[in-house]
């Protein structure tokens, strides 16, 4: 029907003979699908052409109609537009026609009509008129099905022309009007009155921030009091705590609209405020739950925004800070498809922007929920279920935004920090990760420490150079990890860090770039494997400062302390590499790499790895004998393994003589 009904309009837009007429005079099929009600005032009219014109589900041809129509008419709706619409109209039809590639989106051309409507309410400057239009579309939103496909777009003109308003009674009655009318369980009501909100709060925050008090403290009010039991149950339905839920999302929303002025002014005790007082009185469920963290999201990202000197109250961010890492505590483990910890990562990144900076301790402990939720959560065994289930894709797609995410919050934690130690506290966390026998969190982590490196290299730190030998011996016998995708992340941060390393010392990496390697790591031989990370080990460790030495060790022990197999036999290539090339420039180094060796021999895993510790004793021994011999005959404990019992006896034999 919607030809017909674009023809129709076409045809009364020439005849110019609409406004004034009774409708039953008018084509049938406009009648049913445009113009029901007893008499088309200007302002009935200009509403059901502008739901029309909104409407993509009408079609760009009875969209354009509508416009054509309101241009051929313009007269009848007020005497002030016509100049303006003579503009801006066919610009709106060019973007239908997609003759603008910019609008040539959905949302983009609605957006690009309400600023039509608006710009048509300051151009005719009748509080009269415009309060009727606000009635007009008021009593079209509160007779529209949720369901149905203009409801949306009506929200959101509503609130254009009660932003126009400028009677407060006026707009805050219609307001409260709509909240009390608005079922909120709907997500597309809930959405429709945010809209609402947000639009009105253009030209009238101050009434929309009142009005929403207003409203909020009803619905808190007597949560914890005695009060009647209907009144309770009132309170306590699905509906209230879904009300509860869009209300704090509308006070983010308002908070990105808000002016400097009106933010600095309001944020802190009308904004936040009344958000914390909604989630302290709803449910706590999961919808509530995003809500809150949405709603801090975008407030501290508004705050942030107006790049105002001030700080945020250090209490209320303490408070913020300490709900969200409650949030993190109650879903580790929980649900795996969870959305909470990625929103709370988001919200935790804007936060962490705001003055004065969090503490080294809160930074600490924000750093390592983040890490449990996202690096170290899921077990393997969950992960394969996950893989598995209907929900695969979902997980996937959801975990990757948050490893993402994570990175973002790290660049934010070390250009914020209070002092310069918090590159370590995050080495320190992804050691254990990298480590660990979950081959999915090793992937993980390594997509961390790929984000971490390339912070790094971006905001030129020299953090990544001071852990440099730390960095190495975790990667190292990732180059071998059994999942080839980790095998390519390993090398990709090797070849960051030295890239990091080369700039810091103004010199050019040596012997080539070990990204041409990567090729190799992709073959099914483990043998291939190994001689490709062995290659990869000769590069790196002829641009290896030696000052790094012992953190190199004694990353390769933790390696053979907890991980099996190839990666066990890559951390010996390496470290023997490494000695070959390094070992007669390492004299201060050579008592500490002892002991570290000798514990090495208590480890589960120590029969792969004796090969390589007899070879690297031998390698040190031979380049410090002297040294070595003296140590070996101090070196003997009733805890030592018959393994390190042996491996001194051969040297005490063979090089004390």
């Amino acid at each position: 029907m919607l030809i017909p009904v674009s023809r129709c309009i076409q045809a009364l837009s020439e005849r110019e003979d609409l406004t004034g007429r009774r409708i039953e005079d008018l084509d049938p099929h406009f009648i049913s699908s445009v113009f029901q009600g007893p008499m088309l005032t200007p302002q009935t009219l200009l509403a059901r052409l502008l739901v029309v014109a909104g409407s993509p589900v009408a079609g760009s041809e009875l969209q354009a109609a509508a416009l054509l129509l309101m241009q051929k008419l313009h007269r009848r709706f007020h005497r002030a537009v016509g100049a303006m619409w003579a503009v801006e109209i066919p610009l709106l039809l060019q973007c239908l026609e997609g003759k603008e590639e910019s609008f040539s989106d959905t949302a983009e051309f609605e957006c690009r009509l309400l600023k039509f409507l608006r710009a048509s309410l300051d151009t005719i400057e009748d509080e009269a008129w415009t309060e009727a239009l606000s009635c007009e579309l008021s009593q079209r939103l509160s007779s529209s099905a949720s369901s149905s496909g203009e409801k949306s777009f009506l929200y959101k003109a509503l609130g254009t022309v009660l932003g126009a308003c400028k009677g407060v009674f006026f707009v805050q009655e219609k307001l409260l009007q709509h909240l009390e009318e608005a079922n909120m369980e709907e997500s597309s009501e809930a959405q429709g009155m945010i809209s609402l909100l947000s639009h009105a709060a253009e030209s009238n925050f101050q009434t929309v921030l009142a009005t929403l008090t207003t409203f909020a403290s009803r619905l808190c009010k007597g949560w914890k009091a005695r009060i009647s039991r209907h009144k309770k149950m009132e309170l306590d339905s699905r509906r209230a705590h879904a009300t509860r839920s869009a209300l704090m999302l509308a006070h983010g929303s308002l908070a990105l609209r808000a002016s400097k002025e009106q933010l600095l002014a309001h944020l802190e005790g009308d904004i936040v405020g009344n958000i914390l007082m909604l989630y302290s009185c709803s449910c706590r469920d999961l919808q509530n739950n995003l809500a809150l963290v949405q709603s801090i999201t975008e407030f501290s990202s508004a705050f942030h925004a107006v790049g105002d000197s001030s700080c945020f109250n250090p209490s209320l961010k303490g408070k913020l800070l300490e709900i969200l890492m409650g949030l993190l505590k109650k879903y580790y483990s929980g649900i795996p498809v969870s959305p909470v910890p990625f929103k709370v990562v988001l919200a935790l990144e804007q936060l962490s922007k705001l003055k004065p900076s969090f503490e080294s301790k809160d930074m600490r402990e924000m750093l390592v929920l983040c890490f449990k939720n996202i690096v170290t959560h899921p077990s393997a065994e969950v992960m394969l279920k996950i893989r598995k289930s209907q929900q695969a894709a979902q997980y996937l797609q959801l975990q990757q935004r948050s490893l993402k995410a994570l990175g973002r919050l790290m660049a934010v934690l070390l250009e914020t920090e209070p002092t310069r130690g918090f590159f370590q506290n995050i080495v320190h966390v992804l050691q254990r990760s990298m480590t660990s026998d979950n081959m999915w969190e090793r992937k993980r982590a390594l997509q961390t420490c790929s984000q971490l490196l390339a912070i790094c290299e971006e905001l030129h730190r020299g953090d990544a150079c001071e852990h440099f030998g730390s960095l190495v011996g975790l990667l190292a016998p990732l180059t071998c990890d059994p999942m080839p995708t980790s095998r390519q992340l390993a090398v990709t941060c090797l070849d960051s860090l030295l890239r990091i390393q080369a700039k810091a010392n103004n010199r050019v990496i040596e012997t080539g770039d070990i990204r041409s390697l990567c090729e190799g790591l992709y073959a099914c031989s483990v043998i291939s494997q190994l001689q490709t990370s062995s290659k990869i080990a000769g590069i790196v460790c002829k641009n290896f400062p030696l000052e790094r030495t012992v953190d190199f060790m004694l990353a390769i022990k933790e390696t053979i302390r907890r991980a099996k197999g190839v990666r066990v036999r890559a951390a010996g290539k390496w470290m023997t590499t490494f000695l070959q090339m390094h070992g007669k420039d390492i004299c201060r180094d050579v008592q500490p790499i002892l002991y570290i060796l000798r514990s090495c021999t208590s480890s589960a895993q120590q029969s792969t790895f004796v090969p390589f510790l007899c070879q690297a004793v031998v390698i040190l021994t031979r380049c410090h004998t002297e040294v070595m011999v003296d140590n070996f005959s101090r070196l003997l404990g009733p805890t030592d393994s018959e393994t390190w019992k042996r491996i001194r006896k051969f040297c005490l034999q063979r090089w004390s003589q």
